[in-house]
């Protein structure tokens, strides 16, 4: 009897493990259909554009197309990692080890086999193929190998020319590096060592090579220069060798003046009996993974100059586009950490008279002009755009409520901000600010602005936004009230429609080179349109649609999605998405599922595809199954947090009353992280859900804010006082703000039947949020699961066992509480225990 018994066990036990298995084999195979198009480039003269063809476990196939037809006129499979156009009937791929010609005249293909790298040089059409036994070739558009080395280590390749590491037999039994030029025509040797060529680097201005050597037999680096005008070889040997784990050459100026960096880690030992912290530490972000030096030296090769910069309080310098001066900061933050990113004060260094000048005030990014004479940064504490004069040294103040984007003009005389409404230009010589007169009720942002990195370490950005505006410009107009969106050209003061006004998303536009050219190519999508790749004439106004994803998803089509306007109880207009549910009929009643974060209305027009999503939210597959789904709006005001999300969501809801076909007693609530925060407060305050289901949460903000935030390194008050909570006070003195919006104080008043999710090796918001949530509610006999996954972190990964897991339980949790479908083992387990007869103490 007992071995019957246990193998009626056994086989519930198998039957329902492979239950599980085909639903995760079902949802992996529905996914796995659907695809998006992504990076897309065109050729020089507009006739041909080409994509990446995503699926969810791959990227490998790249669709090219003609301007005179209306399929792809040819396919690359397998190859995405690079793609490029070589003159005008020319495509070159690379990917998984292979590497692809493609004539787009005649549509012969060659293909090159065991390849570890290639790269192209476009001005000399011509392409680089370094195969996996060390041999280099260099081939014409023909596909004839006009260059063939052996034994080549690396290669760094610009549009004219490209830089080649080779090792050759010296002496005796030693081997030496050497480095080469090939400028399409023949080859140059410059330069032989008999260290270990680490790295090679085109520098901004591609006119100098920077080569990281590895000193035989020893730790240190060793750093030289090439200046590829004059094939001449710089070596700073005043600072060589250099002990660090990391050495870079930057420009410094546009006339031969470098930065010189060299960084290394202090490493913090695992074996160490205690660690020690304390109150006044300013590098308390490296406590845990150690702090990184630098030291600096300025260096003018052609005149053997070479200094190194002061350290003695943790300086760090980046380059701003003059040989005299640079940025400067304390790599110790000024303040205590409350803001997610780190803020330091930012002086102007002049190399001369070794003297610094504030600048910027509390500030971690700041956009520079081409020339270098002019920075902006915006002031959180002011909320100010700071315009800092190089030449007079003096600073202008705008106001950062009404302008965002700054763009300068590729010679230094405007800044560009974009406003809530229109483009605006800041004349830096005339300090005027005026409208462009492109629109006069919608924002404008430039699209085609040019980009620079001059420093992205310490979380600090240092980069040069520019547009050069003797050229047409690419705006994207966004009209905030009916969500939609349209592209213009804007050349000398003049606009002409590239896109006209359209309720779709518009993910990526592609002109040409040649401004001239009429035709245009826009991938574009809708939340019941698939991505597709559109051509349009911009003379005759003709657009076609030349290819479109997911043919397979024949139900798109019946989508349908409205945005919703409501206003809070302080008037703040609001809206909100509603998707309807597949074969929707207006005489039946429906379930909503509520998926709350902060502002989605923005998303209205984004394809609506199956996925296993990592947080378990699964749009596509709701809709399919009877669902509304419901994305409100939530804005954060001086009541905090949680009531003011609370707020929202009521208010959200009473815009859905009048809807005769929603079933206003089957609404379920859902969210993920700080949507999973609002979830949690708004149960302990709402009746009006018949259930809830919230991931990696906050559940008590003071236990979070007296938190150390494991995943980025920092005393988690400043999500609250500086960050995404916008609390924007301390705890102490407000005591009371932070009891009122915290959910575990009131989470004796739960109604609903609620799931709980966490990764228990999640860094961002520890699981131990999750399980106080889950100790409140069990001390309170509520109705409670939680789920703990072993080996995830804030979110479970895409495609994992972890994320079909939670994707079916929330189907069944759903499916269980809003549709009345019982029956679920894993759910009845909690819910068919009787709590109610436990007499509390």
């Amino acid at each position: 009897m007992k071995t019957a018994f246990i193998t009626l066990i056994v086989i519930f036990l198998s039957a329902t493990v492979y239950s599980q298995r085909t639903q995760d084999d079902s949802l992996k195979l529905w996914a796995s259909k659907f695809s998006d198009l992504n990076w897309m480039i065109n050729s020089e003269d507009g006739k041909y554009a080409a994509l990446t063809l995503i699926y969810p476990e791959s990227n490998d196939t790249v669709f090219v197309f003609s301007h005179q037809r209306k399929v792809p006129s040819d396919t690359v499979i397998g190859m995405s990692d690079k793609k490029s156009f070589l003159g005008k009937q020319h495509f070159f791929a690379v990917g998984a080890g292979n590497a692809q010609l493609l004539n787009l005249q005649t549509h012969q293909k060659i293909t090159f086999k065991k390849v570890r790298t290639a790269e192209v040089m476009k001005d000399v059409r011509q392409f680089c193929i370094l195969d996996k036994n060390k041999t280099l070739s260099i081939y014409n558009l023909s596909g004839k190998r006009i260059l063939k080395l052996l034994q080549v280590e690396k290669m760094t390749s610009g549009k004219s020319k490209v830089f080649i590491t080779t090792t050759v037999e010296s002496t005796g039994s030693k081997r030496k590096n050497e480095l080469l030029e090939w400028n399409g025509k023949k080859i140059f040797r410059h330069y032989s060592t008999e260290n270990t060529i680490e790295k090679t680097e085109l520098l901004s201005s591609q006119n100098f090579l920077a080569i990281r050597e590895q000193i035989i037999g020893e730790t240190a680096k060793r750093m030289v220069l090439l200046d590829i005008k004059k094939g001449k070889i710089y070596v700073p040997e005043l600072i060589q060798p250099i002990k660090t784990d990391a050495i870079k050459i930057a420009e410094a100026g546009n006339d031969g003046t470098f930065l010189v960096s060299a960084e290394y880690r202090t490493e913090v030992s695992d074996s160490q009996m205690v660690e020690v912290w304390y109150g006044s530490d300013k590098n308390l972000r490296s406590a845990r993974t150690g702090k990184r030096n630098y030291r600096f030296w300025y260096w003018k090769p052609e005149k053997k100059i070479i200094s190194e910069l002061p350290s003695e309080k943790s300086q760090v310098y980046v380059p701003l586009n003059n040989s005299r001066y640079l940025w400067m900061f304390s790599s110790k933050e000024v303040y205590n950490y409350i803001h997610a990113t780190p803020m330091y004060d930012i002086y102007l260094y002049d190399i001369e008279k070794n003297t610094g000048l504030l600048a910027f005030n509390e500030s971690s990014e700041v956009i520079g002009s081409m020339n270098g004479n002019f920075a902006v940064s915006h002031s959180r504490k002011t909320d100010k755009w700071i315009i800092f004069d190089l030449e007079n040294q003096g600073i202008t103040e705008i106001d950062g409520s009404q302008f965002s984007n700054p763009v300068f003009s590729s010679d230094s005389k405007i800044l560009l901000f974009s406003g809530k409404s229109d483009l605006f230009a800041y004349d830096l010589k005339t300090k005027e600010l005026s409208a462009m007169k492109i629109s006069d009720a919608h924002e404008v942002t430039i699209m085609n602005k040019k980009i620079n990195v001059a420093f992205g370490h310490l979380k600090t950005r240092f980069r040069t936004f520019t547009a050069d505006l003797s050229r047409p410009l690419q705006l994207q107009i966004y009209d905030e009230n009916s969500k939609k969106t349209s592209v213009l050209r804007w050349e000398r003061g003049k606009t002409s429609v590239l896109i006209p006004l359209t309720s779709h998303k518009i993910k990526e536009v592609s002109e040409t080179h040649n401004h001239n050219s009429a035709l245009i190519y826009s991938v574009e999508e809708n939340h019941n349109i698939p991505p597709g790749i559109y051509r349009r004439n911009t003379t005759n106004g003709k657009t076609e649609l030349l290819y479109r994803t997911n043919r397979q998803d024949k139900r798109a089509s019946d989508l349908k999605t409205e945005v919703l306007s409501y206003k809070n109880s302080s008037g703040r207009p609001l809206k909100a998405i509603l998707s309807y549910p597949e074969n929707f009929d207006v005489s039946k009643k429906y379930p909503v599922i509520v998926r709350i974060y902060q502002k989605q209305s923005d998303a209205a027009s984004a394809y609506i595809r199956g996925e296993i999503k990592p947080d378990g939210f699964n749009k596509r597959l709701m809709l399919e199954r009877g669902y509304f789904i419901y994305q409100p709006d939530v804005v954060f005001d001086e009541r905090g947090t949680g009531i003011s999300a609370l707020d929202c969501v009521h208010a959200a809801l009473d815009a859905l009353r009048d809807l005769t076909y929603i079933d206003q007693e089957k609404i379920g609530l859902s969210g993920h992280s700080m949507g999973g925060y609002e979830v949690n407060f708004i149960a302990t305050h709402s009746t009006r859900f018949a259930a809830y289901l919230s991931g990696a949460s906050v559940a008590n903000i003071m236990q979070s804010y007296f938190s150390y935030n494991r995943l980025f390194e920092i005393p988690d008050y400043g999500r609250f006082e500086g960050g995404q909570f916008e609390i924007n006070r301390p705890y102490v003195g407000n005591e009371e703000l932070y009891f009122r919006n915290n959910p575990v104080n009131y989470v004796q008043q739960v109604s609903a039947p609620i799931l709980l999710w966490s990764g228990r090796k999640d860094g961002n918001i520890l699981p131990e949020q999750t399980e106080a949530f889950y100790i409140g509610l069990l001390r309170n006999r509520k109705k409670v699961i939680a789920l703990f996954y072993r080996d995830q972190e804030h979110t479970l990964g895409y495609n994992t066992p972890e994320a079909f897991d939670l994707n079916r339980r929330t189907v069944d949790w759903w499916d269980y509480f809003l549709k009345d479908k019982k029956n679920v083992d894993w759910i009845e387990k909690e819910i068919n225990t009787n709590n109610d007869n436990v007499k509390l103490p």
